[in-house]
């Protein structure tokens, strides 16, 4: 996992991503996220619920608390104007006893 983003159990992270038309930052008519955990549950969050936060056009992003240690992986889908998935992966780090 060296190649990964690590956090630490009770960190929260900034999950965003920029949705292009072109080069150009576009928003997309609806824009959904998932998040799933370590243990493979996952949760999914949208714009149109106003769970996710539109900073400037085409720019998008969710905080998401982070109870649990391993490997977690999001997806942004956009859909309509603008036709994009983008997908990673981060690692929560167990605390030290």
């Amino acid at each position: 996992m060296s190649n990964l983003t690590e956090k630490d159990i009770g960190d929260a992270i900034r999950l965003g991503t920029t949705f292009l038309l072109g080069d150009v930052p576009t928003d997309p008519s609806t824009i959904s996220l998932t998040v799933t955990d370590p243990a493979g549950a996952a949760t999914t969050y949208t714009y149109a619920a106003a769970q996710i936060i539109r900073s400037s056009a085409g720019v998008y992003y969710k905080d998401v608390s982070l109870p649990t240690a391993g490997e977690w992986l999001y997806r942004f889908i956009g859909t309509g104007t603008v036709e994009s998935v983008a997908q990673s992966r981060f690692a929560v780090r167990r605390a030290d006893a």
